[in-house]
């Protein structure tokens, strides 16, 4: 379902004035707009005025820059009644609230994918039976979990996780020396899960 944005708040005299003319031309005649409220005839008058008054303030004056804030105001405030009655007739339809000169507010585009963690690397380390994985992981990443396989790593069933980490390694301990293993990580993060990383392999010394 779309929702309407109006966009008047940060408009100035010149942005209002080019919006009413825009939102006039649209809905004069719209088929689906039969009876605007207020009327488009309300709005011209209110545009007119402020045109006047912005003329009269570019020569300053206190008076003048009061007059083109009270009928900025009022416009805006037209403007945004307006798009009061576009909401009720367009019950939602993009397509309406457009034909009508109103912007669609969008809708926030959601978080890009991880990327697959990168750079994968596993090598024994001083102590026996441990061995340690680091990798190049995205910057969204929250939580990295560290994947082994003692058999084949070909044999999706062979693989089980041994450890979760917020950072870009981790240790593996408790391996029998001597034995070969593989490992591959993926990360989660607000995006969901990455894919798999490509696998290491490591001699557990």
């Amino acid at each position: 379902m779309a929702t309407l944005k109006n966009g008047l708040a940060d408009l100035n005299a010149e942005g209002l004035i080019s919006k009413s003319v825009f939102v006039e031309g649209k809905m004069a005649g719209n088929a689906d707009f039969t009876s605007p409220t207020p009327t488009l005839a309300a709005l011209a008058l209110a545009r007119e005025a402020l045109v006047e008054a912005n003329a009269a303030a570019s020569d300053g004056g206190r008076s003048a820059f009061l007059a083109k804030r009270l009928a900025m105001e009022n416009l805006r405030g037209l403007l945004r009644d307006l798009s009061g009655y576009v909401v009720s007739i367009a019950a939602g339809s993009e397509k309406v609230i457009v034909s009508s000169g109103f912007d669609v507010r969008r809708s926030p585009e959601p978080a890009s994918s991880l990327t697959t963690p990168g750079d994968l690397v596993a090598r024994f380390t001083e102590f026996p039976g441990e061995v340690e994985v680091d990798w190049r992981a995205d910057r969204a990443v929250r939580l990295s979990q560290v994947f082994i396989n003692a058999e084949d790593p070909a044999d999706e069933s062979k693989w089980v996780s041994v450890g979760t980490t917020t950072k870009s390694r981790f240790r593996v301990t408790g391996l029998e020396t001597g034995k070969f293993y593989w490992f591959r990580v993926q990360s989660t993060g607000v995006a969901g899960r990455s894919p798999m990383s490509d696998v290491a392999k490591s001699l557990a010394a």
